[in-house]
């Protein structure tokens, strides 16, 4: 008859040790702000972002942010404050034709789910200054601001990047 001590030995050595031992270290890469999952799952949306974008902690719930090189992809996410998002929408795309500078493009963007506004600006005077794109994704209940910024002179080399993640974001429909 087996000793039930030494089963007891056995079982916490080689099958419960190796297995909470392999549960905290999946945790820890979770939890890294350096690892990035291809990704971004929202809980409502998703958006790829190309490699090389990596995770950085952000200390307020709803904002994240990614960089690479100079380059930087925030996204903030917060409930809509108003009833109706297409007295919301329109009265930030007034906001923004009236407001935007004659080197800006307003763009409508068909996205399932939402309505969504593409601000770029397309000159920028001052080289050294950043410059940018902004999503702005309206939902029933969500907003949803992602914003796209890099360096002037060094905007175009990200631009392939920044699209990708523009053509990739998708709304989840909810249960």
């Amino acid at each position: 008859m087996p000793n039930p001590k030494r089963i007891s030995v056995f079982l916490l050595l080689f099958i419960v040790m190796p297995c909470t031992l392999w549960a905290l270290n999946n945790k820890a890469h979770r939890s890294d702000p350096q690892q990035l999952s291809e990704e971004v799952d929202g809980q409502f949306f998703k958006m790829k972002l190309s490699s090389g974008f990596k995770r950085e902690p952000v200390d307020e719930a709803g904002i994240f942010k990614w960089k690479k090189d100079s380059a930087e992809i925030f996204i903030v996410v917060g409930d809509a404050f108003i009833e109706s998002r297409d007295t919301l929408f329109n009265a930030l795309r007034k906001a923004i034709e009236s407001n935007s500078s004659a080197g800006e493009e307003v763009k409508i963007l068909k996205i399932k789910g939402a309505k969504a506004l593409l601000s770029k600006e397309t000159r920028v005077p001052e080289q050294k200054r950043l410059r940018s794109w902004r999503l702005v994704v309206l939902t029933d209940k969500k907003i949803v601001t992602i914003d796209f910024t890099a360096p002037a002179k060094e905007f175009d080399s990200f631009v392939p990047a920044f699209e990708e993640s523009l053509r990739s974001f998708k709304i989840v429909p909810q249960s």
